[in-house]
Formats: C-alpha cells, sequence, structure tokens
C-alpha cells in the first residue's frame, strides 16, 4: 500500500527540494516588494532545517540503543540540559537589561516543562521510550519558552511604564509584592492568552501536528484526538507552571533589598 508520502531518506530529499519551491517563490517576492525578510526567511530555514536532521540523527541513535536494551536515558537527560538551555538563552533575551535574567528563565522554562512531562509519564499516558519522551519534551519546552518570553517581557514593559504608579504604592506602605500584584496578573493572563484560544479552537479551525501526524499515520481519528487532547493538557499546565514561577522569579529583579525599583527598570 502506498502511503502517499516518502518513506526514505532519499525520497524525503526529492520531496523536500520539490516542495522548496513554494520557499524560494516567497523569498522572491519579498525581495521584489522589498519587505526586508528574506534574509531572516532563508537564515530561518537553513537553522531550523539543520537543527531538525540532527535531532533525527539524534533521535534515530536513540531509538536505536533502545531496541539494543542500552540505557538510553542519560543521552535523552543531556538533550533536555540543551533545551532548557537554549530556551531559557532565547527568552532571556525578551529583557536583555535585566540582572539573573538567563537564571529566571531557564529554570522557570525547566519546571514547566519536567513536571507537565513527568505527570504524562507516571500517569502512563506515554512510555518511556526516546520515540515518546524526546518529541514531547521539544514541545513542553518550546511551549514554555514562548509562554515565558511573552511573560518576561510584558512585565518589562508594564514595570517600566508604571514605574510611578509602583513607586507611589511602595511609598504608601507597600511591599513589592502588594505594590506588582496587578502587574502580575496580567503578564500571566497575556502570556496565556495564544494558548487558551488554540484550545478553543481545537478542532474547530484547525487540527493541532500531533493529532494530524497520527491520523496520517493510520491511527482511529478518535484515538489520536484523545492522545492531543492529552499533549494539548501538558502545554497548558506547564505554561501556567512556567509564568507563575517566571513572574516570582523576575520579581526579585526588579527591586532591590530595600523594596525600591532597580535603576535599570
Amino acid at each position: 500500500m502506498n502511503p502517499g508520502f516518502a518513506q526514505t531518506p532519499l525520497e524525503g530529499i526529492l520531496v523536500l527540494a520539490s516542495v522548496s519551491v513554494l520557499f524560494f517563490l516567497v523569498v522572491l517576492i519579498s525581495s521584489w516588494k522589498r519587505v526586508g525578510i528574506g534574509k531572516d526567511l532563508t537564515k530561518g530555514f537553513v537553522i531550523g532545517g539543520s537543527q531538525l536532521a540532527l535531532v533525527s540523527i539524534i533521535l534515530m541513535a536513540l531509538i536505536e540503543w533502545e531496541s539494543e536494551g542500552t540505557f538510553w536515558l542519560p543521552a535523552a537527560a543531556v538533550m533536555v540540559v540543551g533545551m532548557a538551555i537554549i530556551s531559557g538563552l532565547r527568552s532571556a533575551k525578551r529583557s536583555p537589561d535585566m540582572p539573573s535574567a538567563l537564571r529566571i528563565t531557564a529554570t522557570s522554562i525547566t519546571l514547566g516543562s519536567v513536571l507537565s512531562l513527568s505527570v504524562l509519564l507516571v500517569a502512563d499516558a506515554i512510555p518511556l521510550r526516546p520515540e515518546f519522551v524526546i518529541p514531547l519534551a521539544g514541545m513542553a519546552f518550546g511551549n514554555s519558552m514562548d509562554i515565558c518570553s511573552l511573560t518576561i517581557e510584558r512585565m518589562t514593559r508594564e514595570f517600566r511604564m508604571g514605574r510611578g504608579g509602583i513607586e507611589t504604592r511602595l511609598s504608601l506602605g507597600s511591599t513589592s509584592s502588594q505594590a506588582v500584584e496587578e502587574i502580575d496578573r496580567m503578564a500571566i493572563r497575556t502570556a496565556l492568552i495564544p494558548t487558551i484560544d488554540r484550545m478553543k479552537t481545537l478542532g474547530i479551525i484547525f487540527i493541532p501536528g500531533a493529532m494530524a501526524g497520527l491520523i496520517m499515520a493510520g491511527v482511529q481519528p478518535l484515538v489520536a484526538a484523545q492522545f492531543q487532547l492529552v499533549i494539548f493538557l501538558m502545554i497548558v499546565g506547564g505554561g501556567v507552571i512556567t509564568s507563575l514561577a517566571t513572574v516570582t522569579l523576575a520579581r526579585a529583579s526588579f527591586f532591590n533589598e530595600r523594596h525600591q525599583l532597580q535603576d535599570w527598570v
């Protein structure tokens, strides 16, 4: 039976080369219209493609080790540490002036991602195998990174725009935590809006990638939908934990030991 998609790496390369015509067409149009995104699109395509290829090779090795009975968890742990560092670095760029930004973002992202993924493993929602753990870890870290970035960016902006109001509340006797309670809540709500909107439109406006992939692989749509909901619960749970951890850890960077706003704000 012909499944309708590439079955070997060579076939995949040929298909990718054919479909890349669309990408190059978009680059040419952006250059013609002087949009200024052609360089970034090309760079993103090359970097993203290279990273996907590297991860695919590593994942193939881990799956082979697992099938041979070799202990693959240490290698997977190294990959998770790499995800934590890279995602933390990306989020930290949202507030480059903030002291200890990397420590805050990497810790928050790791906390949300690892806890949510651990719940899936403990609940036996996914088996402890590399073909499940690594892709889902990537989803968890990717979504937590986005939410951490949105949270820290909104916090920084609100602190700078509302500096006068914060200092007024502090002068009236409020602690630093009390003075920024509304900013914390606003940052968390704003960061979670895209995730909540996606949840509300599941199956109506779009079919998520995991469900689509399972259906194309021959899994019954109902089973695919159930697994997709499990993944989304992981994403939402990890996102909420990440956002809460971000505002909690980042708050100390905005104030000094005397509950005064730092000069960098």
